[in-house]
């Protein structure tokens, strides 16, 4: 059973509201710590279901999907597929794991691009490129190929209306949603 709402939390009416809170909010805590819970992204639980689709959206729109890669978002590429399709959104799932693919056919791993990271100060400037070697140049310039300008929410480029399709698949969730943001709030 879930806890009371808090008297803190704003009651929200739609889930509209609440994801436009939560694009905002999920960067700041309470909800930054979502991130640290045991099984995150357990895609069962509507609030890591949320933060996990704004995470890819917001990295691939401010790094490139390059940057959503590298960054700790990337480790939850397979997850954030699972999630896509969940919701509908299969087109975007398709993109995602034609990157998947193709990230296995030139052998880089997430871990892989996080350990060039090791002998660099935390907010250096530098290319994919330079950061990784020359030995992914192949897949860096397939990846700009192929998935130049993907992301997920507000784009022109949209395959589909994912936005649309989190929010049809979270409306019969509102309650539970509502209520796991209320207990990070209290």
């Amino acid at each position: 059973m879930m806890g009371q709402p808090n008297s803190n939390t704003p009651r929200f009416t739609d889930v509209d509201q609440i994801l436009q809170a939560l694009n905002i909010r999920v960067f700041e805590e309470p909800f930054l710590s979502v991130r640290d819970e045991d099984g995150y992204p357990n895609l069962k639980n509507p609030l890591h279901l949320v933060v996990l689709l704004i995470d890819c959206d917001t990295e691939s729109s401010m790094n490139g999907i390059l940057g959503f890669l590298e960054n700790s978002t990337g480790q939850h590429l397979r997850k954030t597929i699972e999630a896509l399709d969940l919701i509908g959104a299969t087109r975007s799932a398709d993109v995602l794991r034609g990157l998947w693919e193709l990230m296995e056919s030139h052998s880089i791993t997430w871990e892989r691009l996080r350990r060039d990271f090791e002998n660099h100060e935390m907010h250096e400037l530098t290319s994919f490129s330079t950061l990784h070697g020359g030995e992914v140049d192949d897949f860096t310039d397939e990846v700009q190929r192929r998935f130049a300008g993907f992301n997920l929410f507000f784009s022109p480029n949209d395959l589909e209306d994912d936005y649309s399709l989190l929010k049809r698949y979270l409306e019969p969730r509102f309650d539970q949603l509502f209520n796991l943001m209320s207990q990070y709030e209290s």
